[in-house]
């Protein structure tokens, strides 16, 4: 699953080496010691997929022995010779012709895991279906070499002990097969599972969504005929009566009427007369959510621009967000200032926030800090700024704070 690096080939074939020619003396018990510390050093070079790497290292050891063997099988068949006469006279030349060959063999067999069965994809299993199959390798690996050297020590026929060994190879091929589709099996089933996990999550933002718009839906229509109903009163020029209804239906109850005889004084410099009744009513009911506002307009300004309900939408929307992200906070503040300068009107909105935005995605569709359902009002307002050439938004934290500015140029 993970290469290797040259200097690690190399300490592990001095090491197999080392650990080989000390066998010969200790028999049985060094080659499980061997096995063991090679498993070591494998497990300790590699970084990740170690459970993986270590169920590899079991099939590749045991495919080792079982070519070696098949190997020394040709090579004396061919030469007709036996393996004692090789092993005396021609270790070092079948040595080195096997490792030649048992390579070439290790780059075809990873060719065909790798780029035809797509082993690389295995990695996509957790961590307990790898242990299991590492288990599952070690414990075959144990008993092949018991089979083989406890078989040799105690005389075991060779035929017997040969079979014996096909019957381990099988057995190791077809549970560690069984246990992989088990495995890919699930691994699929849990894919299905969030597809239709996802499915659902979209299902009920489209249901959100839908919510949303019937409810804007029925409120502007439930708008517009409290706004119809008002032509009566100014049909017949009962406006007494028009100003009752009026602050019946729209006027915020929790504000004090000297606090808005307070708001509308801040204002008195803002012209025209819709523009000073848009922030008149956004500042009322900030502070009925309990925010403290703070008005700066320094002399009088007439906002003449060729579409003052788009400037009017835009400042909406961040008048909006402001009041939101301030009355999650201990500190419950805002800051309005506005100016004009060279030609340029400039609004500035400020407010406390409990928790910073990101700058980068917060104009993203659906992004928000305040939950589902909400973050398209700063996509909106900047889609309908990106319409008009004389109009430049600027956004950035300071102190904790946001501070949005709109500049627009007059034409």
């Amino acid at each position: 699953m993970q290469p290797l690096k040259i200097w690690q080939y190399l300490v592990l074939t001095v090491y197999m080496t080392g650990a080989g020619m000390l066998g010969e003396y200790f028999s049985f018990h060094s080659n499980f010691l061997m096995i063991t510390l090679l498993l070591f050093f494998l497990i300790c070079m590699v970084q990740k997929n170690k459970a993986a790497n270590l169920a590899l290292a079991c099939v590749g050891y045991m495919i080792g022995i079982f070519c070696n063997n098949i190997f020394l099988v040709i090579v004396t068949k061919a030469a007709k010779v036996t393996p004692d006469f090789i092993a005396e006279n021609y270790w070092w030349l079948f040595s080195i012709s096997y490792i030649v060959l048992f390579a070439l063999l290790i780059t075809a067999l990873r060719y065909i895991l790798y780029k035809k069965l797509s082993l690389v994809k295995l990695s996509e299993l957790n961590s307990p279906v790898w242990i299991a199959l590492a288990g599952n390798c070690l414990l075959f690996l144990a008993v092949f070499l018991i089979t083989i050297t406890l078989g040799r020590s105690v005389g075991y026929d060779p035929a017997a002990l040969k079979l014996n060994c096909i019957i381990y190879a099988c057995c190791l091929f077809i549970s560690s097969g069984l246990m992989l589709q088990n495995a890919k099996n699930i691994l699929e089933e849990e894919k299905l599972k969030e597809k239709a996990r996802k499915q659902k999550d979209m299902e009920s933002y489209i249901k959100g969504l839908e919510y949303m718009l019937d409810d804007m839906s029925r409120f502007r229509h439930n708008y517009k005929n409290l706004l119809l109903t008002m032509s009566g009163y100014i049909k017949e020029n009962r406006m007494e009566e028009l100003k009752d209804f009026f602050k019946e239906k729209f006027q915020n109850p929790l504000v004090k009427e000297e606090e808005k005889t307070q708001i509308w004084t801040a204002l008195r410099h803002i012209y025209p007369i819709e523009m000073k009744g848009f922030f008149y009513e956004k500042v009322v009911a900030a502070m009925a959510e309990g925010i403290e506002i703070s008005i700066d307009v320094p002399k009088e300004l007439h906002i003449e621009y060729h579409s003052i309900e788009d400037v009017i939408q835009i400042l909406g929307i961040f008048l909006d967000n402001a009041m939101e992200a301030a009355k999650e906070c201990t500190t419950k503040k805002f800051w309005i200032s506005v100016r004009n300068t060279e030609g340029r009107m400039i609004f500035r909105i400020e407010n406390t926030c409990l928790k910073v935005p990101d700058l980068v995605q917060m104009f993203e569709k659906h992004y928000s800090t305040k939950g589902e359902h909400h973050g398209n009002g700063l996509y909106w307002a900047q889609e309908l700024i990106g319409k008009h050439s004389d109009m430049y938004h600027e956004i950035q934290i300071e102190n904790g704070n946001v501070i949005q500015k709109l500049e627009i140029e007059f034409i």
